[in-house]
C-alpha cells in the first residue's frame, strides 16, 4: 500500500515522522505483520491527522472491526470518502470507498463514485457503465424516472462508441420495460439484431424478450434460428425447452431436454437443474417413467461419477416406491462423495425400510465414525439393534453417549426417547419414566415421547395422572392418530373412567373404519392391541357381547395370545 508519488508533502518534522511510520506500515503489511502495520497506521495518524492516505488506510482495518461503534465508523467512512476525491483516478481507492457504500447501502454516494469517475475518464466506458446501472437500481428503490432518463443518456452515449453491443442494449430494454415503452423495446431489439446477425446469445436474449411482451411467434423465430446458428448449442436446447414449457407444450418440451441432456457443450450443472426440474414435475405420473430412465441413463454416460446425479436418481427411485434402487443409488453417491451426513442418514431410512438391519447398523456404524457429533447415526443403531432383539446392547450403547455434544434438543429427545422405548420393555420402569421425562423436556413437541410414556404406565399401572395429561397433550396435537387416541383410552380404562375411556375407543373405530381397515388384511399389532382394549373398555361398560365380539377380532389377529384365548373362551375381562 504505497502512497502516491504527487502526494502533497509537509515540511514539519511531524509530518517526516509520520510518512516514515506510513512506509514501515507498509512493509509490516507485505511481510504479514498485521498488528505491527495496525500499531504503524495509528502512530502515524496521530503525528498526521489530516493525511487522507494515513487516514484512509487505518480507516479500511477500523471499519470492519466489530468493536467500531457507530461514530467512528461514519468517520472511517469519510476518511475513505475523502482518499477517493483526492485522487480520483486510483482504482484502489476507488474500489475500497464503493465497497464499504454497497454494504452500507448508500446508492446516493455510489453513484457519485461512478460520476466522479466518468467525468475525470469520459475516454473509458466502465464508469459511465457502472454509473448507469446504478442510477437504475436506484430508480427501483425511490422511483425516480430522472434516474432512467440519465441512465439511458449514458447507455446511447456508450452505444456510439461501442456499437449495439448486448450489455448495453440488455440494459436499455430493461429500462423501456420499466417504463412501459414496447415500441422502444422493438427498436432497440432490431438494432441489436442488425449489429451481430449471427450471435447465438443475441438470438436467445431476443427471444427472451419478444416472449415477456408477448411475441411469441416472433420469439420462437429466435430460438428457431439459434438452433440454425449453433445446432450442438446445449444453452439454445435450454431455452428452447423453458419457452415450449412456459406455454405448456410437453411433447416439444420433452424433446429440447433431451437435446439439452445430450448436448456435449452444456455444463453439468444447467443440465442437473433441467433434470430436477423435470423428475420433480412428472416423476408422479408412471407413463413418464421410461422417458425420466431414459434421461438419466443419458446424464450418467456423459457424467460418470457425479455423486449429485446418483443422489437424485436415488430420490427419484424411493419416490417411485423402489427403495432397493434408491439405496443402490445412494450407495454409489456416498461412494463417490462420503462428506456429506445427509447422504448417510437418508440411506440409514431406505435400510430401515426395506427391513435390513444388518445393513442400518454398517452404515450408521460407519456414518458414525464420519460424523461423531451428528446425533441421528448412534439412534439409528439403538433402533437397528432392538429390531434384532439387542435390547441390552442398545441400552448399553446409548448409556455411552454424551447427548450434549449433539447441541440438537430435538435429536437429544428422540434418543432418550428410544432409550425410555427399550428401557419399558426391559422392565426397568424408573429409568424408562425418567428417560421420557428428560425427552419431553427437551423437545415439548415430541408428542410420541408423550404417548409412549402414557401408555408405559397405563400398562404398568403408575403415574397415571401424568400419563393422562401427557395423552391428552399428544391427541390435542394430532386429534385422528389412532395410537394417541387408543393410549388415551387404555389410560381412561386404568383410571377407572370407562364411559370416556369407550367414548375415545369408539373414535378409534371410527377411523379405522372410515379408512376401509380390514382386520383379515391389516394385521399389525396396533390393530391387535386396538381390538383387545375395545373389548375390555366395552365389557366394563357392561357391553359384555361386543366385548367377545371385538375380542375375537383381535385373537383372529393374533391366534396364540393365550389371555385373549382365556376371554373369549370364558367371556370375561381379565386383567395382564
Amino acid at each position: 500500500m504505497l502512497m502516491s508519488a504527487g502526494r502533497p508533502s509537509d515540511s514539519s518534522t511531524d509530518a517526516l515522522k509520520a510518512e516514515y511510520l506510513f512506509l514501515e506500515a507498509v512493509n509490516a503489511q507485505n511481510a504479514d505483520r498485521y498488528d505491527d502495520y495496525y500499531m504503524l497506521l495509528r502512530q502515524a495518524k496521530r503525528l498526521a491527522p489530516d493525511d487522507p492516505y494515513i487516514a484512509a488506510s487505518l480507516a479500511e482495518i477500523e471499519i470492519v472491526m466489530p468493536t467500531t461503534d457507530s461514530v467512528r465508523l461514519e468517520k472511517n467512512y469519510k476518511a475513505l470518502a475523502r482518499r477517493f476525491y483526492t485522487e480520483p483516478t486510483n482504482e484502489r481507492y476507488a474500489a475500497a470507498y464503493s465497497t464499504i457504500a454497497r454494504q452500507a447501502g448508500r446508492i446516493d454516494d455510489i453513484i457519485a463514485i461512478y460520476r466522479t469517475q466518468d467525468s475525470v475518464s469520459p475516454d473509458r466506458s466502465d464508469p459511465a457503465f457502472n454509473l448507469a446501472a446504478a442510477l437504475a437500481a436506484r430508480f427501483g428503490m425511490k422511483g425516480d424516472t430522472a434516474d432512467l432518463r440519465e441512465a439511458l443518456v449514458l447507455y446511447n452515449r456508450l452505444e456510439k462508441g461501442l456499437g449495439h453491443t448486448l450489455p448495453v442494449s440488455a440494459r436499455k430494454i430493461n429500462i423501456f420495460l420499466a417504463t412501459g415503452d414496447t415500441a422502444d423495446v422493438m427498436t432497440e431489439l432490431v438494432a441489436l439484431e442488425k449489429d451481430a446477425p449471427s450471435d447465438v446469445n443475441t438470438k436467445l436474449f431476443a427471444g427472451g424478450v419478444y416472449d415477456h411482451i408477448g411475441c411469441r411467434d416472433s420469439a420462437l423465430i429466435r430460438y428457431n434460428l439459434a438452433e440454425k446458428l449453433q445446432p450442438d448449442n446445449g444453452t439454445v436446447y435450454l431455452a428452447r425447452a423453458s419457452f415450449f414449457r412456459e406455454h405448456g407444450d410437453s411433447a416439444r418440451y420433452d424433446t429440447e431436454v433431451f437435446k439439452a441432456l445430450e448436448s456435449p457443450t452444456l455444463d453439468f450443472e444447467p443440465k442437473f437443474q433441467l433434470l430436477t426440474d423435470y423428475v420433480s414435475k412428472l416423476y408422479q405420473d408412471s407413463l413418464q417413467w421410461p422417458r425420466i430412465d431414459r434421461m438419466f441413463s443419458v446424464m450418467q454416460e456423459q457424467n460418470p461419477g457425479e455423486a449429485m446425479l446418483h443422489e437424485l436418481l436415488a430420490s427419484y427411485k424411493e419416490a417411485t416406491d423402489k427403495p432397493a434402487e434408491a439405496a443402490e443409488q445412494l450407495s454409489y453417491s456416498i461412494d463417490l462423495d462420503p462428506s456429506v451426513p445427509g447422504r448417510w442418514s437418508d440411506l440409514v431410512q431406505l435400510y430401515f425400510t426395506l427391513s435390513d438391519t444388518v445393513k442400518v447398523l454398517s452404515t450408521a456404524e460407519k456414518a458414525m465414525q464420519l460424523f461423531p457429533d451428528e446425533g441421528y447415526f448412534p439412534l439409528a443403531i439403538s433402533m437397528g439393534m432392538t429390531m434384532q432383539g439387542r435390547d441390552s446392547e442398545a441400552i448399553a450403547m446409548l448409556d455411552t453417549l454424551d447427548i450434549n455434544r449433539y447441541n440438537n434438543d430435538r435429536v437429544c429427545s428422540a434418543i432418550l426417547a428410544t432409550k425410555g422405548d427399550i428401557l419399558s420393555r426391559l422392565g426397568r420402569t424408573s429409568d424408562a419414566s425418567s428417560a421420557y421425562r428428560q425427552a419431553i423436556g427437551l423437545n415439548p413437541d415430541n408428542y410420541m415421547a408423550m404417548n409412549n410414556f402414557a401408555y408405559f404406565n397405563a400398562c404398568e399401572g403408575t403415574e397415571l395422572g401424568a400419563a393422562e395429561l401427557y395423552a391428552g397433550i399428544a391427541i390435542g396435537a394430532e386429534p385422528e392418530n389412532p395410537t394417541y387416541l387408543d393410549t388415551y383410552a387404555w389410560v381412561l380404562f386404568k383410571k377407572g373412567n370407562y364411559e370416556k375411556a369407550k367414548e375415545t375407543i369408539d373414535k378409534v373405530l371410527a377411523l379405522r373404519k372410515a379408512e376401509g381397515a380390514d382386520p383379515e388384511v391389516d394385521i399389525d399389532e396396533p390393530s391387535v392391541e386396538i381390538y383387545d382394549h375395545a373389548g375390555d373398555i366395552y365389557y366394563m361398560s357392561g357391553l359384555h357381547d361386543e366385548a367377545v365380539d371385538f375380542w375375537k377380532m383381535a385373537l383372529e389377529l393374533e391366534p396364540d395370545n393365550k389371555l385373549i384365548q382365556k376371554k373369549v373362551r370364558t367371556k370375561t375381562y381379565y386383567a395382564e
